[in-house]
């Protein structure tokens, strides 16, 4: 997941060419992750985040049916993006 936003055009390289799949491929933009308490790097998703269900069963099969806590991180349909399965708060 990015959260962009290039109001005044200042961004404007390729590296900034979110549509080119070279550099990016399957990025979900500018959707709320949801954070419990970002200010205090409490970064565990809760359950209205953008980003459950979107990260790639390929990723997680064959290094760790856990995340980062230690919760079962399941690949049907798909786990969530990022280090930690979302988790209600």
């Amino acid at each position: 997941m990015i959260r962009f936003s290039d109001p005044n055009n200042n961004f404007t390289d390729a590296n900034y060419d979110f549509s080119n799949p070279a550099l990016y491929e399957g990025n979900v933009f500018n959707e709320d992750p949801d954070f419990m308490d970002p200010e205090n790097n409490k970064l565990i998703i809760g359950e209205n985040s953008g980003a459950i269900e979107i990260g790639n069963p390929a990723y997680v099969n064959g290094v760790s049916v856990f995340d980062i806590l230690m919760e079962p991180r399941p690949t049907i349909p798909n786990p969530d993006a990022g280090a930690f399965q979302h988790a209600e708060f």
